[in-house]
């Protein structure tokens, strides 16, 4: 039963505390620095004069020593982190490179099946399983240990 000035029925005129944490209040200090670096960054490479062709390569920095039989070993070698990484982002991208050849293959994937199932199809499974170790690394982290050790 409604009954008139009862506090518990009254409506509460502030927002509740998840929306608090996103308010756009004014920038706390560590804001104004990043704003502030931000906009130092882009004048100066809007502002700063172009290098000319001939700075772009500086022959005096090459590391002309060889090592192990690889010349401009300092050079060379220095680019296996890089190939590194290339690496591990093609392996976490594979289920998404299955899903670009599903899709490249519509045509024939729905002709060889016999107009059962398209590569259309084919491609958002693939790409939902692409999700499945962001899912999953997610629900690691948000599970206490003793929680995951008991569904493993």
């Amino acid at each position: 039963m409604l009954r008139p000035n009862d506090p518990a029925q009254a409506t509460n005129p502030t927002l509740p505390s998840v929306s608090r944490r996103f308010s756009f209040a004014a920038p706390q200090l560590r804001e104004r620095y990043l704003i502030g670096a931000l906009s130092v960054l882009t004048l100066s490479v809007l502002l700063a004069p172009a290098l000319p062709a001939a700075a772009w390569h500086v022959p005096h920095f090459v590391d002309s020593r060889t090592w192990l039989g690889v010349p401009n070993a300092g050079d060379v070698l220095s680019n296996l982190a890089f190939l590194a990484m290339g690496v591990w982002g093609s392996e976490r991208l594979r289920a998404y490179v299955l899903a670009k050849l599903f899709e490249l293959g519509d045509a024939l994937i729905f002709e060889a099946t016999g107009h059962v199932v398209s590569g259309h199809t084919l491609k958002h499974l693939a790409a939902a399983l692409a999700a499945w170790p962001v899912i999953s690394t997610l629900r690691n982290r948000s599970e206490p240990a003793a929680v995951r050790s008991a569904v493993r």
